[in-house]
């Protein structure tokens, strides 16, 4: 009828038509929402990197080194396997900023770094955890492997020289290492410190040594 028709034209159709742009509305608002809501998410994740990273060499940080240590163990109490931490010091790192300069210093460091990273090899991580001192982190690997593989970056870095700008003398570098194996329900905390005892060990038997 007529008036139906009216009544569906004045009344019905208009409010449609409001439900429809309220609708497209608010699926407008929801997609940039769910956009807001994924920088949001990366933001966070690359704020968590940059927390977790250290600002010189690139590498974990200490913040990140514990991550990485506390999945170790709880994959180790897991699984029942073991894995392996070598605690690394360069020696006479305060001579070398002393007769160098402390942005000598920061190269050997970051040169030191990229040694220790092409020296691991898949699951294996390293960081710095403060100052001169870098830490592997070896998932599955026994004390003896742990051992050669320390010993053999110790004669690749005595081996190797840098020239130092305006410098005649090459500069030599060395460094002493600590290992220790993780014993299963141990604190990190422990395995770190067993790892710092060897690392003193080794640099009291005159530097340039792995214990």
């Amino acid at each position: 009828p007529i008036d139906l028709q009216e009544r569906l034209k004045e009344k019905l159709l208009p409010a449609m038509t409001n439900i429809l742009d309220d609708t497209s509305k608010l699926q407008t608002q929801v997609t940039s929402s769910a956009t807001e809501i994924t920088q949001l998410k990366n933001e966070l994740e690359r704020a968590k990197q940059v927390a977790n990273t250290d600002e010189l060499t690139g590498i974990p940080n200490r913040r990140g080194f514990n991550i990485i240590i506390k999945k170790l163990a709880e994959t180790a109490k897991k699984e029942h396997t073991p894995f392996s931490i070598i605690l690394v010091d360069i020696d006479f790192f305060k001579s070398i900023n002393d007769k160098f300069g402390h942005l000598i210093g920061d190269s050997v460091l970051r040169y030191l770094a990229k040694q220790l990273d092409s020296e691991t090899k898949g699951k294996d991580s390293i960081a710095r955890i403060g100052g001169e001192e870098f830490i592997i982190l070896l998932p599955q690997t026994e004390y003896d492997n742990a051992l050669k593989l320390a010993d053999s970056l110790r004669k690749k870095v005595a081996a190797f020289t840098l020239k130092v700008k305006d410098q005649d003398k090459p500069l030599k570098l060395t460094i002493s290492a600590g290992i220790a194996t993780y014993q299963v329900g141990e604190e990190t905390d422990k395995l770190v410190e067993r790892a710092d005892k060897a690392l003193y060990q080794a640099k009291k038997n005159g530097r340039n040594k792995v214990c």
